[in-house]
């Protein structure tokens, strides 16, 4: 049975706990910090730096519908008893309490003789409430280092390179008394804040009657331009197979309900049945401009140019301003074999295409010969990768945002979100 486990929210408001938020300015630390308070539903806010009003806005920014409350006390002194009993008593009714930032509360006060007894104090309070604490710290004072060695979670936040764009990274470090099972999240700063659910592998199915694929600007082209386009999305090898599958299917489905004729050219490990089986399910029934096709490279070794007539004939025959979707699986093992041949066919094939109306959508594994050989002809280059249970998307020629795919399966949806 696959279990989510306990998420960075689930840790922050663990009662009795005191947890540590760390990461570096801008990061998104006050952001996670708000989302535990909408989740808990009330909360007390100290804040050295930021106005009320600003941790109000924000605060709309991570949840524009919180009805709960959220008393913001603004102190400007880095004296750490001023805002004790203020701690104490609201961890005493069973809130959440968070103290931004640790750095500006013992700032100018270096010395660990001075700020282990707070801590203690601070600590040992915490453990008898009800409420839990949450401290935010840059690491820019030593009291960070003692926290980190007592707190009971620490949570760190940071930015991870995918696809050559950032995308906001939670990770659970530490948390005392629970197995960590899934250490690394996402999360997304847009409209509003969004934490990206991971997507389960281990029951992955094909969905009954999808939606319409919502896709990015990136990702127009081919539907809004009268015009035929060679596109290639090149499939990192962190991506399962699985999940590789099913994207290219929802694809395919999403093309068949915008009512454009679909030639399927599967890989070496699919069948001609069980693809049309999926698609006609996925579709509602709506596969009558459909034609899933198996590759022949021993046909197309003995005479090319016979080869792309059949086959741009074969493509035709489901309607005009057809799409061809073509797993590169099948084109490898020719790709390898005969590079010459193979970009023979792909001039031929390109050229044709372009006349009847027809355009291709590509996927392949990175590192592939037939990848390489596809970007030269593309005018289109994407990219896809696969990091802690979430799928990423970019446009790489031309260039666009990063997109986390959040796959609502049991909705028979797909969200394309912007990673910023």
């Amino acid at each position: 049975m696959y279990s989510e486990g306990r998420s960075f929210l689930d840790v922050l408001n663990t009662p009795s706990y005191v947890s540590l938020v760390e990461g570096k300015p801008g990061s998104g630390k006050t952001t996670i910090a708000l989302a535990a308070c909408a989740q808990k539903g009330s909360c007390t806010y100290i804040s050295y730096s930021e106005p009320e009003a600003s941790i109000i806005k924000k605060m709309k920014l991570v949840d524009p519908d919180f009805k709960g409350k959220l008393s913001v006390v603004s102190i400007m002194t880095g004296n750490p008893a001023n805002v004790f009993s203020t701690i104490s008593d609201a961890l005493s009714k069973g809130e959440i309490v968070t103290v931004d930032s640790l750095d500006a509360m013992f700032y100018g006060i270096n010395g660990e003789q001075e700020i282990r007894p707070f801590l203690q104090l601070i600590y040992g309070t915490a453990k008898v409430k009800q409420g839990s604490l949450v401290l935010i710290s840059e690491g820019l004072n030593p009291a960070s280092n003692q926290v980190r060695f007592v707190a009971d979670a620490l949570i760190s936040v940071d930015y991870e390179d995918i696809l050559g764009g950032k995308a906001r990274r939670v990770s659970i470090v530490k948390d005392r008394d629970f197995y960590i099972e899934n250490p690394y999240s996402y999360f997304t700063m847009g409209k509003r804040l969004a934490i990206l659910r991971p997507l389960d592998r281990q029951n992955l199915q094909y969905p009954s009657k999808v939606e319409l694929l919502p896709r990015p600007p990136e990702a127009m082209p081919e539907y809004e331009l009268n015009v035929t386009i060679n596109v290639v999305t090149e499939v990192k090898r962190t991506v399962d197979f699985s999940i590789y599958s099913l994207y290219k299917l929802w694809v395919a489905a999403d093309l068949l309900l915008r009512g454009y004729p679909v030639n399927y050219v599967i890989s070496p490990f699919e069948s001609v049945d069980s693809v049309t089986k999926t698609l006609e399910k996925m579709t509602g029934g709506s596969i009558k401009r459909l034609n899933v096709l198996k590759f022949d490279p021993h046909g197309l070794e003995k005479d090319v140019r016979s080869y792309v007539k059949m086959a741009s004939d074969s493509y035709l025959s489901v309607g005009a301003r057809a799409f061809v979707i073509v797993d590169l699986l099948s084109y490898e093992d020719l790709a390898v074999r005969n590079p010459a041949i193979y970009e023979q066919f792909l001039k031929e094939v390109t050229e044709i295409d372009s006349k009847n109306g027809i355009s291709a959508l590509l996927f392949g594994y990175e590192g592939f010969e037939s990848i390489r050989i596809e970007k030269k002809y593309a005018a289109s280059i994407r990219e896809m990768d696969f990091r802690n249970g979430t799928l990423f998307w970019r446009s790489i020629t031309p260039q666009g945002s990063l997109y986390a795919l959040e796959f609502k399966l049991n909705e028979g949806k797909v969200d394309f979100i912007r990673v910023v």
